[in-house]
């Protein structure tokens, strides 16, 4: 199945390209999104610490993570943590925000470039703020064992209709996920209702 997605996304790239690269010139924060986005960056995780791995999509994400950093901090005090991001904007923040950890672009969803992150980070768990799921990244976290956790879950009125529509689709990918935190009551039972079986009520809210 990931030669399927590897096909669409492709597509979707080729057709996106002219958007993005009119991004790149306008926007002072998305120049060198593009390349960061397919290559790994180096990164040293301290030894005896757990290997995490946090996501955000874009600005207002990657502000909504500063209350889990925070703790993880307070947990593990001189932890060195991985945090990407998806946008060029939430890429610049989350250096601004979090100077003291490693920041990375979020890879691009084709199989060979996610499996690359994950064989060279070899985090002990993922975990993504927001409902941020890219099936090959998924996949990926599968094939390497790598638990995903969704903070601050939250799946809005305009996107569950198109989730469900693709249920059957995305069924399989959706099994990666090992835990799915709700923003509320309604996040929770929409999780559910796609298809997601880890769903906890007690919610994590930034």
């Amino acid at each position: 199945m990931r030669w399927f997605y590897n096909f669409v996304f492709f597509i979707f790239g080729i057709l996106s390209l002219p958007k993005t690269l009119k991004r790149q010139r306008k926007i002072p924060e998305y120049r060198g999104m593009l390349s960061r986005r397919f290559k790994c960056k180096k990164v040293n995780w301290k030894d005896n610490y757990p290997k995490i791995w946090l996501n955000a999509v874009s600005v207002g994400e990657t502000i909504a993570l500063g209350p889990l950093v925070k703790e993880l901090e307070k947990e593990y005090p001189g932890i060195q943590l991985l945090i990407s991001a998806t946008t060029g904007t939430g890429y610049h923040r989350a250096k601004a925000l979090y100077s003291e950890h490693q920041i990375i672009a979020y890879p691009f969803d084709f199989s060979f470039i996610v499996d690359k992150f994950l064989k060279t980070y070899q985090p002990d768990v993922f975990i993504s703020c927001e409902l941020d799921l890219w099936p090959n990244f998924l996949y990926g976290c599968q094939k390497f064992k790598v638990p995903f956790v969704v903070v601050s879950g939250r799946i809005s009125d305009s996107s569950i209709g198109g989730y469900l529509k693709v249920k059957p689709l995305i069924e399989t990918p959706l099994s990666a996920v090992s835990m799915f935190l709700a923003q509320d009551e309604i996040d929770a039972q929409r999780a559910e209702q796609i298809g997601l079986q880890k769903v906890k009520k007690a919610y994590y809210l930034p």
